[in-house]
């Protein structure tokens, strides 16, 4: 049985099913820094009125890259900053260094590995992000202008806004929902696919995961997530 309420908490619905899916995704993480409420996520680009002429690009995922490639193919001067030494970790090693060889032949594209913003500061010309680089001999830190500072730094869970503790589902210390290979939360009947299991956050692992639940519970076939 679950229960749908409003903006105010009031329960507008009480819908009741045999199985219940929960897929209600993640949401852009950004860091505790000062100044950070100047930055942007992946959410918010989509808003921006006017192209920016110049945009900071922090963290090291498939959605940072893509968007720092996205915005430089447009026109936009890119620094992307990421602290460890090579983005997209987990994916394969040779792609990584022939995409990093890539981006670097790209004048509009910056890339500082090895670095972190420390503060970002709101002036009548734009913004002004603090990014502090490490290297053997030492850390330096400059001051980059930019028009946006957008952040893709990870995502986190959106179980916090659906009172999930009531069902007994268990949760994990980041909000993610622990499933077995069929989806299947601890609970019987519950299921959680895509961003809030903690598996592989991509679209086309989630839909996939949807699909081969679907298969199970409605056409009789055995697939498992592999």
């Amino acid at each position: 049985e679950v229960e749908v309420v409003d903006d105010e908490g009031n329960v507008t619905q009480t819908l009741k099913a045999k199985n219940v899916l929960i897929a209600v995704g993640g949401w852009p993480m950004k860091p505790k820094i000062p100044g950070i409420e100047h930055a942007i996520t992946s959410n918010e680009i989509f808003y921006v009125k006017d192209q920016p002429k110049s945009v900071v690009v922090v963290g090291g995922g498939y959605i940072a890259v893509e968007f720092a490639g996205i915005l430089a193919g447009m026109g936009t001067k890119v620094t992307l900053v990421y602290r460890g030494p090579l983005f997209l970790r987990g994916f394969d090693g040779d792609m990584r260094e022939h995409l990093h060889e890539e981006m670097k032949k790209n004048p509009n594209i910056t890339i500082l590995f090895n670095s972190d913003v420390d503060t970002i500061e709101k002036g009548d010309s734009g913004l002004t992000a603090a990014v502090t680089s490490r290297a053997e001999g030492g850390n330096t830190t400059q001051n980059i202008q930019c028009d946006q500072v957008l952040y893709a730094t990870g995502r986190v869970s959106r179980t916090d806004r659906i009172n999930i503790g009531v069902t007994g589902v268990n949760l994990k210390p980041n909000g993610d929902i622990p499933v077995n290979e069929y989806s299947q939360t601890n609970v019987e009947g519950v299921y959680a696919v895509g961003d809030i299991t903690g598996r592989i956050s991509l679209t086309p692992v989630a839909l996939m995961e949807g699909h081969r639940l679907a298969d199970t519970l409605f056409n009789k076939q055995d697939r498992k997530v592999d």
